[in-house]
């Protein structure tokens, strides 16, 4: 199962499924667990009876997850095993498109194939017909309540009235009056024939052309409903501009997304130079923070005794909570994890979103119990000159709202500058704690990120011998790995 999480992770949770995507399954059958390729379904392929009654995968244990998010499960229809399965995300992981060919050894990748694109193509009524048709009694129910909102028309009418009328033709032709009449009957009956079949023809047109009409009413019906509430975001240029529609209660969240509505004195519209030059995978992370207050990956608290990445420690009674973030197995991914967290950072100060900030920097303090020295100062290095002075507090200033109280008289912070901004708060503590083991690991490293920027060395140089006067001298020994 450890390769398997390293090569096909598993979903975010955080994220809401599609039907049609495609996920391996950790399947239950018979006491073993077994790999089956599954397809997300969508609700409309599935009849309120299986919707009631359909077996559900293995649900958490009580008290083992702590939000809401963790108790998903998802209707997965398994093609090998004919059958729909209600399965928990934990027993879900990603196949990512490029990656189908892989199985195309499997018994199965036809069938997965063939239930995909029906998926995708929103053919609902194919899939029961095709793979499911004697499985559950109720598809025929569910057939006619989706005709019946389609447009309360049954498109069966018209070959109905179209047998009728091929049945009285064949009547007609296999009557005794038609074998045994003369050339008069004969022509008679001929007349009948073609003026019943033009009357099927023109019955099947009429019907038909009241079904496209209805259809297309309806949907310029949908076209002019308004949205009330919702607002078009407008992110990138040209070909590559996408339009994002979310709920108008989300922008307050974002003030750039609330200034640029009220730019223009717009109601339903967001567009603005920032987002012009946005990247949709930069906007997807806004976006997910301002849809359901997180972004991947998940921190997730755990009651075990110590994070898989940090060398195995005594067991004692009262560990606490061992923080980790969901998907992150490797070194190398938390690594990259960390600088991400300080690109997400700034990308959350651009969409002026206070409370991004505040969620990457939980992640930074809590995520990472084992984080390289190197990569640590990268991330001071690609920071600080991000963050300038403007987030800093002179000598003197009076407090801004939020901050520390000025320092008192006699004391060593009146002759540094002060840190007021949170990231970078966090930062300099670190330097400070890190530093002696820090300089010892990386050499040179350490004091050329230090000294590369205006004022942080004497920052940092302050606030170690404020650590030493307060009693702290543990801050020079450090605690981080490599």
């Amino acid at each position: 199962m450890d390769k398997l999480w390293r090569y096909y992770p598993k979903i975010r949770p955080i994220r809401p499924l599609k039907s049609g995507e495609c996920f391996l399954v950790q399947y239950r059958d018979k006491g073993k667990k077994e790999l089956w390729i599954g397809v997300i379904c969508s609700k409309e392929m599935i009849s309120d009876e299986v919707w009631r009654h359909s077996p559900v995968g293995s649900p958490p244990k009580a008290g083992q997850w702590m939000t809401e998010l963790d108790r998903r499960n998802y209707p997965v229809y398994l093609p090998r095993k004919r059958r729909v399965i209600w399965a928990n995300f934990i027993h879900l992981f990603q196949i990512h498109r490029p990656s189908y060919d892989e199985f195309e050894s499997c018994l199965d990748y036809s069938d997965f194939c063939q239930v995909l694109n029906w998926a995708l193509k929103d053919e609902d009524v194919m899939f029961w017909e095709r793979m499911a048709l004697g499985e559950f009694k109720e598809r025929q129910k569910m057939m006619r309540l989706t005709t019946a909102a389609a447009g309360n028309v049954q498109p069966r009418s018209i070959t109905g009235n179209a047998n009728a009328n091929q049945k009285t033709i064949e009547q007609t032709r296999s009557s005794p009056a038609h074998s045994n009449a003369g050339k008069e009957s004969h022509s008679q009956s001929q007349e009948n024939i073609r003026k019943l079949v033009a009357q099927s023809s023109c019955d099947i047109v009429a019907q038909a052309a009241q079904v496209a009409e209805i259809a297309d009413s309806q949907e310029s019906i949908h076209r002019k409903e308004p949205l009330h509430g919702r607002v078009d975001v407008y992110i990138g240029i040209g070909k590559n501009r996408k339009i994002h529609n979310m709920p108008r209660q989300c922008l307050p969240k974002s003030g750039l997304l609330e200034n640029s509505l009220k730019a223009r004195n717009q109601t339903i519209i967001a567009s603005n130079p920032i987002l012009d030059s946005t990247s949709h995978a930069d906007f997807a992370v806004v976006l997910s923070f301002l849809e359901i207050g997180e972004y991947t990956p998940q921190l997730i608290a755990s009651r075990k005794n110590h994070h898989h990445l940090e060398n195995k420690l005594t067991p004692t009674p009262n560990r606490g909570i061992t923080f980790y973030l969901e998907g992150l197995i490797t070194q190398e991914e938390h690594e990259k994890e960390v600088l991400r967290c300080g690109y997400i950072y700034m990308l959350a100060q651009t969409f002026e979103m206070p409370a991004l900030q505040a969620l990457v920097l939980r992640k930074l303090r809590l995520g990472f119990p084992v984080t390289s020295y190197r990569v640590m100062l990268m991330l001071v290095a690609y920071v600080f000159p991000r963050l300038d002075a403007s987030c800093t507090a002179e000598p003197g200033s009076p407090p801004e709202m939020g901050t520390t109280t000025a320092a008192p008289q006699g004391s060593l912070a009146q002759h540094y500058v002060k840190e007021v901004e949170p990231l970078r708060v966090y930062l300099v503590e670190w330097l400070v704690v890190h530093m002696a083991a820090a300089s010892r690991a990386e050499g040179s490293l350490y004091w050329e990120t230090v000294c590369k920027f205006e004022g942080l060395k004497k920052t940092v140089l302050m606030r170690a011998a404020e650590a030493e006067i307060d009693g702290r001298g543990e801050y020079a020994a450090g605690t981080m790995m490599i």
